[in-house]
């Protein structure tokens, strides 16, 4: 069984707020993974737009919202560069037929699975990021690089004169005469121009190179990989911009319409439930780990606790008590129902006479929660 004490220490693993992106990409990633015939290894990173997942076939998805990314994957999927990505699909998803058209923001408070805009599913090349005193150059000297108006001559001045600072990059002052001085000597003679050059071709601008946007293949070969929201490609054959309604649809279902029907079909409304059992059962639903079986009860909590806020406020249904349709609950020392509040998806709101419970947890389904709708 799950005791309080559990429930906390889940949350306090997490080092950040659960972004809308991250919660989403998260709980469907194994699916899109099917749908592109590969399995998913290991989350690599997340950076301002998205997130980036390993998959066995040795290739990356990236799940964006980065419109003009996806954009610009239209146009270079199926070619090949020597500079850039070489990118394999695009798609933009939906849950039932519904796509993630733009809200406003009060239409989206309450359910990050339709996020104001569309989210965008890349398939690419893995290219393993720049490391150690590789990434620390690249993060000074990437401006000038790209920078074909920078001469060669100054940036190989201002890098020569780091030699007295080695210490800033994490090495020697004689590893950064015989090592770092000759590596970007050697990137600005052999590789710098015909950089340039293919970027203009196709109309990419560096204003977002910096070394976590940078890696090399393993001939040494330098590669941006984050064609972004400051890079505009054009067809140079059409004069045109890639038109982001020729990108292709996957529909999904909606897992959480699934969970709803079960949760109120399956157990009594007002009756709490071990909170053990209710994730089990929605494992055993969804075909899901019970981590992720967690993940998705949490969500549809916090969903619509939201929900109910914003019409009960705006008085825009036949909701007439505040009472929350789906929450967490335990019973204290003296046998009182106690609440479990979920402020944010990433944490709970921890009430220090709490911490130290060993009580078991569980899940009740309110009238709210049947009159409501996601």
């Amino acid at each position: 069984m799950l005791k309080y004490n559990d429930f906390i220490l889940e949350y306090k693993q997490r080092r950040m707020p659960s972004q809308d992106i991250e919660d989403f990409a998260d709980l469907y990633i194994d699916r899109v993974g099917d749908k592109l015939n590969t399995k998913i290894i290991k989350r690599l990173g997340m950076g301002s737009f998205g997130i980036a997942y390993l998959t066995k076939s040795n290739k990356v998805i990236k799940v964006t919202t980065d419109q003009n990314e996806a954009k610009n994957v239209l146009l270079l999927k199926d070619k090949k560069f020597k500079h850039f990505l070489n990118y394999y699909d695009v798609f933009s998803l939906s849950l039932d037929g519904k796509e993630f058209e733009e809200m406003s923001p009060q239409d989206l408070r309450y359910k990050y699975s339709f996020p104001k805009v569309r989210v965008y599913f890349i398939l690419m090349d893995y290219i393993k990021p720049l490391q150690g005193w590789k990434e620390q150059i690249w993060d000074v000297y990437s401006k000038q690089f790209f920078n074909k108006y920078v001469d060669v001559e100054d940036i190989m001045k201002w890098i020569t004169k780091r030699i007295e600072y080695p210490s800033d990059f994490g090495v020697t002052k004689e590893e950064f005469e015989n090592t770092i001085i000759p590596y970007f000597d050697n990137m600005i003679k052999y590789q710098r121009d015909e950089f340039i050059r293919e970027g203009e071709k196709l109309g990419i601008s560096f204003k977002d190179a910096h070394s976590s946007n940078l890696g090399e293949r393993k001939n040494g070969t330098l590669v941006y990989f984050d064609i972004g929201y400051s890079d505009n490609i054009i067809d140079m054959e059409t004069d045109t911009k890639p038109d982001p309604k020729n990108i292709r649809k996957v529909n999904l279902e909606n897992d959480f319409k699934k969970i709803k029907k079960m949760i109120t079909t399956k157990y009594e409304m007002d009756k709490p439930v071990l909170l053990s059992k209710v994730i089990s059962d929605i494992s055993e639903l969804l075909g899901v780990n019970k981590v992720k079986s967690y993940k998705y009860l949490r969500d549809e909590s916090f969903s619509y606790k939201n929900k109910l806020n914003f019409e009960y406020n705006k008085r825009m249904s036949n909701i007439k008590s505040i009472e929350y349709p789906l929450y967490f609950t335990y019973k204290d020392e003296s046998e009182k129902w106690e609440d479990v509040d979920i402020e944010k998806r990433s944490r709970i709101h921890i009430d220090p006479s709490w911490k130290n419970t060993d009580n078991d947890i569980f899940v009740v389904w309110t009238e709210n929660y049947k009159k409501l709708n996601i």
